[in-house]
């Protein structure tokens, strides 16, 4: 969030998709990797907060193409200190 306000103030629903990455990250399924955000609960909070089906779309939409990134990001760092070391 910091990270925003460094730019200028971020849009109300910026914070929205903010907080529910946040929030959604802890639905993960962690094992040997790390597991993309699930969508029951990805439908489950647009369900808790009444967004409407068109909205839900959309949240869905983004949390998902955000979810990816992260992933794609993270993932390379995981596999790197999953491996055993080097003889």
């Amino acid at each position: 969030m910091q990270a925003a306000r460094a730019i200028g103030e971020a849009p109300p629903y910026d914070s929205f998709y903010l907080e529910a990455l946040n929030e959604l990250s802890s639905s993960r399924n962690v094992g040997m990797g790390v597991g993309p955000i699930p969508t029951e609960a990805i439908l489950r909070y647009a369900q808790h907060y009444r967004l409407t089906e068109r909205e839900t779309d959309e949240f869905w939409f983004i949390i998902r193409a955000v979810d990816r990134h992260f992933l794609s990001v993270i993932m390379p760092m995981v596999q790197k200190r999953n491996q055993p070391p080097s003889s």
